[in-house]
């Protein structure tokens, strides 16, 4: 072939000008990827918008503002002095008194394993004395109790650094009240005791504000306190069919655990997106605090936040039952996203892995309230039964007839609770929370430390008929 000038200066022009070309072609492709990705969080920024003001039209709260009005409309300013009051004499009993934390209940000082009337209790003489002095307290307690509730207070909304310390202090009340109950029950003043637990149940409900999770768990402690209470009572015989029938209606029906899930969680929700716009958010993330708030600066990382807060609120869908199930399964969802490549679309906000890992616990603790009020009305019922049947029932499948359901004697996955009679004691216990286990055929010991389930002891007094 014969030697083309033109053929080797246009060769040589693209070899020359390749590494441009390279350039050009790479800007392009990259300007492309980058408008799509702009496009993609233009939209995705709109969506954000519209579900927001979708929330905000249903009445939920967003921000530290709305979250205040939300406060405020649920509650009722009517006992806010009076508890205001209330609180600060039963947490000042701890720094006033001298001896406070050698008390039981109160303090570290162990409590009878069964409250037996006129037994021994070393620590009933000191207790005696205390709850002398600490009546102002009591009685300040139960007439903030007649106020309606949930009570207003006057929190300062600031996102995750909100203080909450009148949940807390109401832990104290509750403790103070059951000090007062067992030593009523002690010294057999049924009438003392009644009221103290109709006031301790007044307290849960005056702070029951549902402030997401926290809130939620100091709720369920008090109820818990509450019940507790109640059924070691049971082991006194000191209470009427009449004073049983109280009892019954301080327990209530069972609780809407999925309304108050979906609560809570919607504060969460509203905590997170608070100290997401507030101008000390980051001191709320500790050392990372900058990182996660341009992090979520990005629309498809918000975008992702409220999808998870989504589908934590979604838990609660289909009733209290396998309310721990769906809750488990959210979790391995999450930890399985976080490990796949959608994690890279849709990733998971640092405070909701913080958060995930205590669902599936958040939600067992739900279904164990359930099941310690019908522990609870279950052993009432017995008692009940005893005192109009003169005997104890066979079995808990008599008590059906006397308004309880085969629900009403059972836990939720583990079976029906167990039952034992033996001469004037009646036993009722559930399963061991901190195993897998089914509830015991036999009634576990007493003292028996391995043993974390609830066991009630209901007696019948010798000398009544």
């Amino acid at each position: 072939m014969a030697y083309s000038p033109t053929h080797d200066r246009r060769g040589t022009w693209v070899v020359r000008r390749r590494p441009v070309i390279a350039i050009v072609v790479a800007i392009v492709l990259f300007s492309t990827v980058a408008i799509a990705i702009i496009a993609r969080e233009l939209l995705t920024a709109r969506h954000v918008r519209s579900e927001f003001e979708s929330l905000r039209a249903a009445g939920y709260p967003v921000d530290n503002a709305s979250m205040a009005a939300w406060f405020r409309n649920q509650t009722s300013s009517e006992g806010t002095a009076l508890w205001h009051e209330a609180l600060s004499l039963a947490t000042g009993c701890g720094d006033a008194y001298p001896l406070f934390g050698e008390l039981p209940f109160v303090g570290t000082a162990p409590a009878p394993v069964v409250l037996e009337p006129g037994s021994p209790w070393p620590e009933e003489p000191a207790a005696s004395a205390f709850l002398a002095w600490a009546r102002p307290a009591i009685d300040k307690i139960e007439k903030a109790g007649a106020a309606p509730g949930p009570v207003w207070w006057p929190i300062s909304f600031q996102g995750f650094n909100t203080l909450l310390e009148p949940l807390q202090e109401s832990r104290s009340v509750v403790r103070l009240l059951q000090l007062d109950v067992e030593h009523a029950l002690y010294h057999r003043d049924g009438a003392r005791a009644m009221r103290s637990l109709h006031a301790m149940r007044r307290a849960a409900d005056a702070f029951d504000w549902g402030a997401a999770l926290i809130g939620e768990l100091v709720e369920l402690a008090r109820r818990q306190v509450h019940h507790g209470t109640i059924q070691r009572s049971l082991a006194c015989d000191v209470w009427t069919e009449s004073d049983i029938d109280t009892l019954l209606e301080q327990l209530g029906p069972a609780r809407d655990a999925p309304a108050a899930w979906r609560r809570a969680m919607s504060v969460e929700r509203a905590l997170a997106w608070a100290t997401l716009s507030s101008p000390d958010g980051e001191a709320a993330y500790g050392p990372s605090g900058s990182g996660i708030l341009l992090f979520m600066r990005i629309p498809s990382s918000r975008a992702s936040l409220l999808h998870w807060q989504r589908r934590l609120i979604e838990v609660a869908d289909g009733g209290l039952a396998q309310l721990d199930i769906r809750a488990s399964r959210i979790e391995r969802e999450a930890s399985d996203t976080a490990h796949s490549p959608l994690g890279v679309a849709l990733p998971i906000p640092p405070w909701e892995t913080m958060l995930l890992p205590a669902v599936s616990s958040m939600a067992s603790a739900f279904e164990r309230d359930e099941e310690s009020r019908r522990l609870t009305r279950a052993s009432l019922a017995i008692h009940r039964f005893r005192l109009r049947i003169g005997d104890w029932p066979a079995s808990l499948a008599e008590l059906h007839a006397h308004g309880l359901s085969s629900e009403d004697v059972s836990t939720f996955h583990r079976g029906p609770f167990g039952y034992s009679v033996d001469g004037g004691e009646a036993r009722i216990w559930t399963y061991n929370p901190s195993k897998k286990d089914a509830v015991p055929l036999d009634c576990p010991a007493l003292d028996d430390k391995e043993f974390h389930g609830a066991i009630v002891v209901i007696r019948k007094r010798s000398d009544r008929p």
